[in-house]
């Protein structure tokens, strides 16, 4: 599922963030990338959902599982 954020730049001009996430067998599976115009974002969140939609196509995503082990630091571990 796609979203859209509006962000404001240093100038003041607008930026929008474009992020797509997915949860799958419990692992959160993303990607952002940011535009300046709104239609921009739009085209490749529906572009991004079309890709991913393969189910192999997620091996090749970002990963990202905060209660993964692997992803712990070692003062996380210890704790």
């Amino acid at each position: 599922m796609g979203s859209i954020s509006i962000r404001k730049r240093k100038n003041g001009s607008s930026s929008y963030l474009a992020r797509v996430r997915v949860m799958r067998d419990g692992t959160s599976y993303h990607d952002t990338k940011t535009f300046d115009r709104r239609p921009a974002a739009t085209a490749w969140i529906k572009k991004r959902e079309k890709e991913r939609a393969k189910p192999a196509a997620l091996e090749e995503w970002n990963v990202f599982a905060p209660r993964c082990p692997k992803r712990l630091s070692a003062t996380q571990r210890k704790l």
